[in-house]
């Protein structure tokens, strides 16, 4: 059982927050109602950082996948030589 932890336990940590995060959103308490300003003001900061962010993970995926595969340049280098 000792083996079985040591090697699932992020697996596990991730399951046991994600359930406490999902009963959070399903079954909110009236405790959190209380902080509904400062997460207000958390999205109203991050908001302008949004479209911008989403704009370079765009690029950036775009770039990885067609751009910049040094791999298959080198692979093609490699079978026009063969």
């Amino acid at each position: 059982m000792r083996s079985f932890f040591r090697n699932w336990w992020r697996l596990l940590v991730a399951v046991a927050l994600l359930v406490a995060a999902i009963q959070v959103f399903v079954r909110p308490s009236p405790a959190l109602e209380r902080v509904e300003p400062v997460r207000d003001a958390g999205v109203a900061l991050f908001r302008p950082f949004t479209p911008p962010r989403t704009s370079c993970v765009a690029l950036f995926r775009v770039w990885n996948r067609y751009v910049a595969p040094g791999g298959v340049s080198r692979e093609n280098d490699r079978l026009r030589k063969r």
